[in-house]
């Protein structure tokens, strides 16, 4: 609610403000660039340019054991942010 006990609180009242702004930025941008274009670059691309299945090998052949330990160290990161997270509640 913007009104607490009376009085407008201007804290929300500024975020609703804020929001609204935000919004029409959002849209003018929209209509005045037409929404999403697509580019045209001249020049060939090689072969497989772009094509995620060469990194993807690379992962999960050369790189195993590093991936692997990266994905755990994560694990592990989120895990704690999560429990302390809880004690703070």
């Amino acid at each position: 609610m913007l009104f607490r006990s009376g009085r407008l609180n201007l804290t929300k009242l500024a975020g609703v403000g804020f929001a609204g702004v935000t919004l029409l930025v959002l849209a003018s941008s929209v209509a005045a660039f037409g929404g999403a274009q697509t580019r045209q670059w001249g020049g060939a691309v090689a072969e497989g340019y772009g094509n995620v299945g060469p990194i993807g090998l690379t992962l999960m052949t050369e790189y195993v054991l590093p991936f692997e330990m990266a994905s755990v160290l994560l694990l592990v990161g989120i895990v704690g942010a999560v429990v302390v997270a809880k004690r703070r509640l």
